[in-house]
């Protein structure tokens, strides 16, 4: 027994003394044996429980912030897809005018562009009234049309821009002369601007 209240005792601190079996605390407190070694034992659990949940928490936070990271990868990724397709879109649009089309002897061709047609086009869209008319098609994009063979010329079909990202797509075309009924190649370029 006297080693119990010893241990006790030096457990307790100094301002303890023994007085009928109970610890009579400096506080003025009175305890049973061994109850103070409980209680900071109940304590020490407590700061057990406490930090596991901290851990816990902590945890979980990076778990969130990578899963965010990865989200935030994946949707930049879906925004550059949806960009791409948008250029695709506005390159099949300006091939399917019928402003620009190439028809000979009444048959239309595919990817082919009327070099008169291009430069009437041209001088049409320049005024700010009618370039109105094709933003519902185009939006926000530059159409150029840029023929290599025989000789070099190109032609802005359209062109409105604003900042932020660009996205190209280019297209070859024919570039057909109804002046000389000859063919050349050519190249579709497409910007959009996001």
């Amino acid at each position: 027994m006297s080693d119990d209240i010893l241990t006790v005792g030096s457990e307790m601190g100094r301002g303890a003394r023994q007085s009928n079996g109970h610890w009579l605390m400096a506080n003025g407190s009175v305890s049973a044996n061994g109850s103070v070694l409980r209680s900071r034992r109940a304590q020490l659990r407590i700061f057990e429980t406490l930090a596991v949940l901290v851990i816990f928490f902590f945890f979980i936070a990076f778990g969130m912030n990578v899963y965010f990271v990865v989200q935030r990868a994946g949707i930049e990724k879906e925004i550059e897809r949806v960009q791409d397709l948008r250029s695709v879109q506005v390159a099949q649009k300006a091939m399917s005018l019928p402003e620009l089309d190439c028809v000979v002897v009444g048959v239309q061709r595919e990817y082919c562009f009327d070099a008169l047609k291009l430069d009437a086009v041209r001088s049409v869209v320049a005024s700010p009234s009618v370039a109105d008319v094709y933003v519902p098609v185009f939006g926000y994009s530059t159409v150029s049309v840029t023929r290599f063979t025989p000789s070099r010329q190109s032609w802005s079909v359209y062109d409105r821009r604003r900042p932020g990202d660009e996205r190209r797509f280019q297209a070859p075309v024919l570039i057909y002369d109804p002046v000389r009924f000859s063919y050349g190649f050519g190249m579709l370029e497409v910007t959009v601007y996001g």
